[in-house]
């Protein structure tokens, strides 16, 4: 069973690929992400040793995906309720 989780960064700075991968790194030696060199959007796929773990795609305005998964969110937001939903639909 596959799982789609999405992040936002609200940082001012771009994050990279090579930002995620050093991060991950830090954590253990053994993790790499290898990206195509035709990707038209920063892209990767997450290895743990020799495991394919994960595919790693990073989004931003203008992309073709990214007003759209916004939009997506702000929906789900509608039936949520708690304190939370607020400060989301505000960094949305």
């Amino acid at each position: 069973m596959g799982y789609y989780m999405r992040y936002f960064d609200t940082s001012e700075k771009r994050l990279t690929i090579g930002e995620i991968e050093g991060a991950l790194r830090d954590v253990n030696p053994a993790y790499r992400l290898e990206s195509p060199e035709s990707a038209k959007i920063p892209q990767a796929d997450l290895y743990l040793g020799d495991g394919l773990y994960a595919e790693i795609e990073i989004n931003e305005p203008g992309d073709g995906l990214f007003e759209d998964e916004i939009a997506e969110m702000l929906e789900f937001l509608e039936d949520a309720e708690g304190n939370g939903r607020t400060r989301v639909e505000e960094v949305l």
